[in-house]
């Protein structure tokens, strides 16, 4: 039914045919996906992944050394980065990204409350019940999903930066004063 073609093309060279093999040089791949706060690029899924990994891992940590004033700044370092790569990300695959920047900032908010409550055990006093975060939690985790499993497009060209991003301080001001006050409102303190 399906025929095989069996033909050969002769080269009109005398000089051999080259395989071309591309060696990955996994220092210069471990260099460009370890600049965490790096605006410019893009990243793909594997670094994407490694990254929400690694800032976990810390947040994580910080939370079990239970010093608040060190679990704020560590979450707007995590936040940051993570903002950073988010971006890096979108432009992978052609988006400017602003959708999954305010739904990953708004979804780090909330994803910090939860670890909270429960490395102090606080399900008990505080309830997190407000449909609007739990929306906003369940629409963070697909927004990662969706980072995570959609495939590049591998253009380079592609420079495109989110609205949000064009001043990074001012966003990230407003961001950390709403995380701020979430936190002294559904905790009561700050420091």
């Amino acid at each position: 039914m399906f025929k095989k073609n069996t033909s050969t093309k002769q080269s009109h060279s005398n000089k051999p045919s080259k395989k071309i093999i591309q060696e990955v040089n996994w220092d210069d791949v471990i260099r460009e996906e370890a600049q965490f706060f790096a605006l410019s690029g893009r990243s793909g899924r594997f670094a994407y992944m490694a990254l929400l990994a690694f800032w976990g891992m810390i947040i994580n940590g910080i939370l079990s050394l239970d010093i608040l004033p060190f679990l704020h700044l560590g979450v707007l370092v995590a936040c940051i980065s993570i903002i950073f790569i988010t971006q890096r990300r979108c432009r992978d695959f052609h988006c400017q990204g602003t959708f999954f920047i305010l739904v990953s900032s708004l979804g780090e908010i909330t994803h910090t409350w939860f670890l909270y409550i429960r490395a102090h055990d606080l399900s008990t006093s505080i309830s997190l019940d407000i449909p609007a975060i739990k929306w906003i939690s369940t629409l963070g985790a697909c927004v990662y999903l969706f980072l995570l499993l959609f495939p590049g497009k591998k253009d380079r060209t592609f420079t495109s930066t989110s609205p949000l991003l064009k001043h990074p301080i001012v966003y990230f001001g407003i961001w950390f004063i709403l995380y701020l006050g979430g936190f002294y409102c559904l905790f009561g303190k700050i420091i």
